[in-house]
């Protein structure tokens, strides 16, 4: 069984590999795998669940990684981070990733608390081999694409 930081990890190093990172003020891994995941979780608990548990997970991370103060959630199908750009403008790539990354773990955390770690280690793997559905990617990343 792994830790949330060893999934949190593999999934950015997945993302890192892949080229599926999106050039969102450069957070770019860390962007898409939280994404990746974002997708994998709507389609298994709804986009009610998953966007209360994104919530609850950057509540838990903002005292420590007070950059991620402007960082939104888009509701939606799948839930999503907004204000990327803006808050990496303000803070820099370094502590926005930072900031992301811990909160990616906090997520796994409450996931697995919730529904047992060995369904939450099955759900990454399943975000390493899908696509981040248009639904879940940034604004400014759907407004290029054909």
């Amino acid at each position: 069984m792994r830790s949330a930081r060893d999934l949190a990890a593999r999934l950015i190093g997945r993302a890192r590999k892949s080229g599926r990172t999106s050039a969102t003020g450069g957070v770019g891994a860390v962007e898409t795998a939280f994404h990746l995941v974002l997708a994998e979780l709507s389609r298994w608990m709804g986009a009610v669940g998953c966007h209360a548990l994104l919530a609850q997970a950057l509540r838990k991370v903002r005292a420590d990684h007070p950059a991620l103060a402007g960082v939104g959630i888009v509701s939606g199908p799948v839930a999503r981070l907004d204000r990327l750009s803006e808050s990496v403008e303000a803070h820099g790539a370094k502590e926005i990733a930072a900031g992301l990354e811990a909160a990616l773990v906090a997520l796994l955390e409450l996931l697995g608390r919730l529904i047992g770690d060995d369904l939450s280690t099955k759900l990454v793997e399943m975000s390493m081999t899908n696509d981040v559905p248009d639904a879940a990617k940034p604004d400014a990343e759907r407004a290029r694409q054909p």
